[in-house]
């Protein structure tokens, strides 16, 4: 007997004794990432995706978990941003909890993100985030709602683990002692279901704190225990870049240069490292950081007069061995975005 025809015919009575197990061959089940939400910054994006476009997966079948955490005021809300704005561009629908009231509006209308798409829970605890943030999304699924989900927690660390009992002791004990792992592990369990059968992600967004009994290797922590970094598809560490402080006319200081490292990723190849610039007034900088990621990879060679410094404002792909000025950067990495 054909083996394919057996293995659909398999799948077939699977389906009819079990509808809601969602039994298909692989051929039909796995799908590649088609819809990105994306981050503001190309160079962070194509880490994350190994391509153009890239970001955060958001279907067009299941979603992931992506967990982003770093140091404070590196802008990690201002990606929740700039995510939710792409995902409602591609019709889509953002749910934040926010524990850190850190949204702002004056910088959601520099990116023209419209915030009366986007819906906000303020939990007071993990369990309230955790029922109210699968309730939210189950009620989507039933009115008929089938395009991506975008689900932001902001952030994980602020987060506590229960209503406290008045003693203070107590509370900090339960609120951010054992307890509070577990019912994160619960919660991304629940949510795992979720993300696995419909076109939903998860974006956690966390601090990192200071371990000073490490005398060798990594001193910072990350909040939550393991349950995250279990469940998430895709990590990214941001720090402070070595490049700092961008400065404009006058030496005034106008952005920040961060600097993140892909730790996993299921998505794309892992241990990608790269630095985007964030511009106080604007947001993310679509393309700064990847002209010298891409000189780094071998891609494209820029034309110097000097140690460290653009020269004639021109660079050349190494593959087809064409000439462009420096202006036409970002139309030339848009256009070959599926081949960087």
């Amino acid at each position: 007997m054909d083996r394919r025809l057996l293995v659909q015919r398999l799948a077939q009575r699977s389906r009819k004794r079990s509808p809601e197990s969602l039994t298909e061959t692989a051929d039909q089940d796995l799908e590649p990432v088609g819809y990105w939400a994306s981050l503001g910054s190309a160079v962070l994006d194509r880490a994350i995706a190994g391509r153009l476009p890239g970001g955060v997966p958001v279907g067009p079948k299941r979603g992931r978990t992506v967990h982003i955490y770093g140091d404070p005021s590196l802008g990690k809300s201002l990606l929740v941003d700039v995510a939710a704005k792409s995902t409602l561009d591609q019709g889509g629908i953002v749910l934040v909890s926010e524990t850190e009231g850190s949204r702002d509006p004056h910088f959601a209308r520099a990116i023209g993100l419209d915030l009366a798409l986007v819906t906000i829970q303020r939990p007071r605890h993990i369990k309230e985030l955790f029922d109210a943030g699968l309730e939210w999304i189950a009620d989507s699924r039933k009115s008929g709602f089938t395009g991506p989900i975008l689900w932001c927690w902001d952030s994980l660390e602020l987060t506590q683990a229960s209503e406290t009992s008045g003693k203070r002791r107590q509370d900090v004990s339960i609120a951010y002692g054992a307890k509070r792992p577990q019912e994160i592990a619960d919660g991304c369990r629940e949510v795992a279901r979720v993300i696995g059968r419909e076109p939903t992600s998860f974006l956690i967004i966390n601090q990192v704190r200071e371990n000073p009994a490490v005398m060798f290797g990594p001193k910072h922590v990350k909040p939550g225990g393991r349950a995250v970094p279990f469940f998430a598809s895709v990590e990214v560490y941001l720090r402070k870049s070595k490049l700092g402080v961008f400065r404009g006319v006058g030496g005034r200081p106008v952005g920040l240069w961060v600097h993140f490292k892909v730790e996993k990723n299921k998505v794309a190849p892992p241990l990608v490292e790269g630095d985007f610039l964030i511009q106080y007034s604007r947001g993310v900088n679509r393309w700064a950081g990847l002209l010298e990621a891409l000189e780094a990879d071998g891609r494209i060679t820029v034309s110097r007069t000097t140690e460290g410094e653009l020269g004639g404002q021109e660079f050349t792909c190494t593959k087809t061995g064409e000439v462009m000025p420096l202006t036409s950067f970002a139309k030339w990495a848009n256009a070959n975005g599926g081949q960087l």
